[in-house]
């Protein structure tokens, strides 16, 4: 009952945030693009879901003619393939076959589901549409994860179309075989296209996916090697919809395909500290009472990564502190309410150059009460005391353990490098305090311990 009551308010917030969005004039729902209005089909496409869910008949009948013409937009690409642009104004170009991969649920959840309301001459309209876009995926060559989303697609067309369903096996392994390589969006992807098949093929990746994912926090702890920040959150997913959310902050874009959640069994995972092997190396994942955090174990000094990050920490409501550290080397040691991250900082070092090489980002949402050494400070020293209080008590401290150098810590405004909300000409806003040290100068490598102790 909790998950139907759950399936039902998750459609009711898309129809509701579809609506907000529902231009008067064209009846489709408008999303800025680049600083442009566009019409994107597989929000509306979603949002013709969401009408049916409702099951009120004015909104049927508005779901069925908003169908009728979205199916006119599938074009055909190449030799004997059917595809449907991404936004309207693309139109009749349709270059994405990923974007195959994201409409095939919201069109198999409208047949399955809705069909007999069609009436026969949609029913026809949308069973074509789906055959076109299944020969056409024969076609098409995707990578993993997406590879997933089109064999369990296309296990569910097969059911319907009566022919004898494909074997998943090697499918899920790869799942399996890869749980630490996926971020919380390719996670969500995988849940979603899971949902259509059968308990005993979804159910062992609903736990795989709910062990790295704090359910009271509502957050997905890691590994976190691609995790965008969006505002003063982490960019969501169906990730979230999946295992935790019946709402969303306000105008998240998520929110609009809520209509396709399907009720699932609970997958919670119990506290406590798991080793998580991914291509990066292995990362420590720690699920505590009001608090979680990820870390990866070691690491080599490597390129910078806009999405990548070495250290997370997550407490009330999303807020977070975290390390994006890549371009130094990392040895880290943890317990349930500590972490030592030992950075090296290489011998070339250009003398004066102002570069804040160690920096943790703190969400700027809410008061923070920041003091060093028990006073009140924008700057700090190696050995400082940094006390951070913000819904949790965090102290940070900066050490120099091997090697010779000066180094000079600051508190300042700066959105971490994850951020994807980036400033217009109308809007400045910072979304986070930025803990940095700075590097006067130095004699040769060095290494720098910073310790986190959570309260």
């Amino acid at each position: 009952m909790e998950e139907l009551t759950k399936k039902a308010t998750l459609a009711a917030i898309a129809l509701e945030q579809g609506r907000k969005r529902q231009s008067p004039f064209t009846h489709f729902l408008h999303l800025p693009e680049e600083n442009r209005e566009t019409i994107p089909l597989w929000e509306n496409f979603s949002f013709v879901l969401a009408l049916f869910r409702s099951r009120l008949a004015e909104n049927i009948l508005e779901g069925k003619e908003l169908l009728e013409r979205l199916l006119h937009f599938q074009v055909p690409f190449g030799s004997f393939r059917y595809r449907f642009p991404s936004f309207i104004h693309e139109y009749p170009l349709a270059k994405d076959s990923y974007f195959t991969l994201k409409l095939l649920p919201v069109l198999l959840q409208i047949f399955l589901d809705f069909s007999s309301l069609l009436g026969e001459r949609l029913k026809q309209r949308l069973f074509v549409a789906l055959k076109r876009l299944f020969l056409s995926l024969e076609k098409e060559s995707f990578s993993f994860p997406h590879s997933f989303t089109a064999a369990a697609m296309r296990y569910i067309w097969q059911k319907i179309a009566g022919e004898e369903a494909c074997n998943l096996m090697a499918d899920l392994e790869a799942v399996q075989n890869h749980r630490g390589d996926l971020n919380s969006q390719e996670w969500g992807q995988i849940l979603l296209a899971a949902s259509f098949l059968p308990e005993e093929k979804s159910a062992p990746l609903f736990r795989e996916a709910a062990a790295l994912y704090h359910d009271s926090l509502r957050v997905f702890l890691g590994p976190c090697h691609h995790e965008p920040q969006e505002k003063f959150r982490p960019q969501r997913s169906f990730l979230d919809l999946m295992l935790g959310h019946t709402s969303l902050e306000e105008g998240s874009r998520i929110s609009l395909h809520g209509a396709l959640i399907k009720p699932q069994a609970a997958h919670a995972s119990s506290s406590g500290m798991q080793t998580v092997s991914s291509q990066w190396g292995e990362w420590n994942v720690f699920r505590g009472e009001g608090y979680g955090f990820t870390v990866l174990k070691e690491k080599a000094a490597t390129a910078p990564a806009k999405n990548a990050h070495i250290f997370r920490l997550f407490w009330q409501n999303g807020q977070s502190l975290v390390c994006q550290d890549l371009a130094h080397s990392l040895e880290s040691r943890v317990k349930e309410d500590e972490v030592e991250l030992v950075f090296t900082l290489p011998a070339a070092y250009t003398e004066g150059k102002e570069d804040y090489e160690i920096a943790f980002y703190l969400d700027g949402l809410g008061d923070a009460a920041f003091h060093v050494d028990g006073k009140r400070a924008t700057t700090f020293t190696l050995g400082s005391s940094i006390q951070i209080k913000k819904g949790i008590a965090i102290t940070l401290s900066f050490a120099l353990i091997e090697g010779k150098g000066r180094f000079f810590g600051h508190l300042l405004k700066e959105s971490r490098p994850a951020q994807i909300i980036k400033p217009t000409k109308s809007d400045f806003t910072v979304y986070d305090w930025k803990i940095a040290l700075r590097t006067l100068g130095r004699e040769g490598s060095c290494r720098i311990l910073a310790k986190i102790k959570i309260q």
